[in-house]
């Protein structure tokens, strides 16, 4: 997948595009994409995303209390994931913020893009003050050379899936049903950052990452997880909290690899799957090297049953084995 900053660096080629935020580029999002890809393929286009950096919440509102479902790294890795030709990572600034709609669509879609095909959502909105809306890129549609394209509510037991809706069930520590409206593993992208070295103590040697600012985090506790090794995804153990039991403070977001040690690199991407037990203090080191123990082996048995495949490859952007 090419990815561009802006809308000089794009040679000028006609493409079907969809556009939004994608915070978390859940089941709506991917059916988006899906429709995006589709009707590239069958009009002879490039299928592009449309994105923002930084996400407009933190342009237009207080920044500090923004927590991103997926940076900008894992967005670009389910983009590509889900079949997109291009990304352009449009810079999100107080202009674009007030652009209107309507110049918004022959500048950056029509001149900037050659957008031949839109795809948004039913409640698409866009432009100053989010003025733009499904309705009037319909009478725009009807005098300019662009198809668009109405993609009705993904819904989850019997609710539309949504970003806000995803946060909520991770601030409820209701992870499994997060990744169930996500429709894919939680993604976690960090630098690779150095640990205190308890791991390796313990039996079980981890690697630590640093999440990148703003990424919102699952409830500290075990997970079953994957880190990235070139193509391949390896099993791992993937720990979230405080380490209390060693009296810490400062958050800890480390994976130990179940079969062998590997070099994952200076940057990591970890895709969490399942919720294990929550964070939990000892009253000394042997206990929870005994839980350790029982962790690894309740992970081990996910794996066993529902992750044999590895996710790297799979037809169809599939993500789960």
């Amino acid at each position: 997948m090419k990815i561009f900053r802006s809308l000089a660096e794009r040679p000028k080629a006609t493409c079907a595009v969809t556009m939004g935020s994608f915070d978390g580029v859940h089941r709506g999002h991917r059916a988006l994409i899906e429709r995006t890809v589709a009707a590239a393929r069958k009009k002879n286009l490039s299928a592009l995303a449309l994105t923002y950096e930084p996400h407009p919440r933190m342009v237009l509102g207080d920044p500090s209390t923004v927590r991103l479902l997926t940076v900008l790294p894992e967005k670009l890795y389910f983009f590509e994931t889900f079949g997109l030709d291009e990304t352009l990572v449009y810079p999100f600034d107080r202009r674009v913020a007030g652009m209107e709609p309507e110049e918004y669509v022959e500048r950056i879609l029509l001149e900037g893009l050659a957008a031949r095909h839109l795809v948004v959502g039913y409640d698409h909105r866009f432009g100053k003050a989010r003025r733009g809306s499904v309705a009037l890129l319909e009478k725009l549609a009807a005098r300019h050379p662009f198809e668009l394209e109405v993609i009705e509510p993904v819904r989850h037991s019997s609710e539309a899936v949504k970003s806000s809706v995803i946060r909520e069930s991770l601030a409820a520590a209701r992870f499994d049903e997060a990744i169930q409206l996500l429709g894919h593993p939680f993604p976690i992208y960090g630098e690779k950052a150095k640990g205190h070295g308890r791991g390796k103590k313990l039996g079980y040697p981890t690697f630590n990452l640093s999440p990148q600012p703003h990424k919102l985090l699952p409830a500290p506790g075990i997970y079953a997880a994957r880190a990235a090794s070139g193509t391949r995804f390896l099993d791992g153990m993937l720990y979230i909290g405080t380490c209390p039991t060693f009296g810490e403070s400062s958050q800890s977001v480390e994976i130990n690899i179940l079969d062998g040690e590997v070099e994952l690199g200076s940057e990591i991407l970890i895709l969490a799957e399942r919720f294990i037990r929550p964070d939990e203090k000892f009253g000394s080191v042997q206990p929870l090297i005994e839980q350790i123990k029982m962790d690894e082996k309740k992970i081990r048995a996910y794996f066993a049953t529902q992750g044999k495949a590895a996710l790297a490859g799979r037809k169809g952007g599939e993500l789960w084995p």
